[in-house]
């Protein structure tokens, strides 16, 4: 009994390190993605190049 309550405890434990790690890189992952989203945006209508009066760039 104590060897498989061994078992069962150190097989959660390795599962839990190991979601953790997972997790905490798919938040570095998302922190960096949302940190180069801000330093660079894409570009959108107000990066357009601006029109003269006769309508060409």
């Amino acid at each position: 009994m104590n060897d498989l309550l061994h078992k069962l405890v150190s097989g959660a434990l390795v599962g839990g390190l190991i979601a953790l790690v997972g997790w905490l890189g798919a938040e570095r992952r998302r922190r960096k993605a949302a940190r180069a989203e801000t330093a660079d945006p894409a570009p959108g209508r107000d990066e357009l190049p601006a029109r003269d009066d006769r309508g060409t760039a």
